[in-house]
């Protein structure tokens, strides 16, 4: 899960929030096949939890682990850090 070399797993993404909230967050990562039993279950269409479960298997096996400086060429100026993105998005 890197865009720029920030963040390297979900679990990341936990910590973050957990800092920036103050209170526990914690990441508990579901087998491939609870994953796609629980998207199903809540409605999804079989082939669309696979489908996402397909990405996030990739994601939990390195296939997005080379940083890429195309993020900041994109926005002709660095990205914002991990903290900055969340503290925006769910404590401002």
């Amino acid at each position: 899960m890197q865009l720029d070399g920030q963040v390297d797993a979900i679990s990341q993404l936990a910590e973050a929030l957990s800092r920036l909230s103050g209170k526990p967050v914690t990441y508990d990562a579901l087998s491939s096949e609870a994953f796609i039993d629980s998207r199903i279950s809540a409605g999804w269409p079989p082939a669309a939890a696979r489908f996402v479960e397909a990405w996030f298997f990739a994601i939990r096996n390195g296939s997005f682990d080379e940083p890429s400086p195309t993020l900041a060429a994109l926005l002709n100026r660095p990205p914002k850090g991990l903290d900055s993105i969340l503290n925006d998005a769910f404590f401002s």
